[in-house]
């Protein structure tokens, strides 16, 4: 995965600002089989294809860190929150309408007005009447972007170890920008549990977990 894609995913909590545990896993009990990257590969179409999943990433380049949880299904809806130095927010998106929500009355400032900022506290703000905020929706397709990345052709395995209790197997990739590192589930067919990159460590789990997600009352959209 180019990791360019990867952080600048993760660094939309800094746009704002500007204007786990385990993995469901496979009940298969067949080890994995298969050349590194054809293991990696799998495990990327699988992120893909997955009917559910919860993604939580840190982005830290040395002056600033931005934290993102996100919980999305394979029609594109979700919702998540966005935290950095800087701001924080909740997105949501349901179908074709996505809204976000602040709880900084003075961030909310700069996107409402003054006279407006303080009923929007707390409250969705349709991102269709905000269209300079129209890019947080894109993190809703956040896993079929990290899934269709160029893969690299030469993958390595550097080991197996746990993450947060589950066994993983560990992937290296390298190019231009550094070494991504991917652990992989060693039971089943592979899923991610864990990707790390020079500036962003992202976890995966709750993959196919039933998630719901349910559009705001009209009481609770400024």
């Amino acid at each position: 995965m180019h990791k360019t894609r990867l952080a600048a995913a993760v660094l939309i909590s800094a746009v704002a600002a500007a204007g786990t545990a385990g993995c469901g896993g496979s009940s298969h009990p067949s080890a994995l089989t298969g050349t590194p990257t054809d293991i990696a590969d799998r495990a990327y179409q699988a992120l893909g294809s997955a009917p559910s999943v919860t993604m939580t990433f840190t982005e830290n380049d040395g002056d600033a860190k931005s934290d993102v949880k996100l919980t999305l299904d394979a029609k594109g809806d979700c919702s998540g929150s966005f935290t950095s130095d800087a701001a924080s927010f909740e997105i949501l998106k349901v179908g074709t309408t996505s809204w976000i929500k602040m709880s900084s009355e003075t961030a909310l400032i700069g996107l409402v007005g003054p006279d407006k900022a303080h009923r929007a506290v707390g409250k969705y703000l349709p991102l269709a009447d905000h269209p300079n905020l129209a890019s947080f929706v894109k993190a809703c397709d956040l896993k079929s972007e990290i899934a269709a990345e160029d893969r690299p052709d030469a993958v390595t395995q550097v080991g197996t170890t746990t993450v947060d209790g589950i066994a993983t197997a560990e992937f290296k990739e390298h190019d231009s920008g550094g070494d991504t590192l991917t652990w992989v589930t060693v039971r089943g067919a592979p899923e991610i549990v864990k990707i790390q990159t020079p500036q962003v460590t992202a976890y995966f789990s709750d993959y196919a977990k039933p998630v719901s997600f349910r559009a705001p009352s009209a009481a609770e959209v400024a």
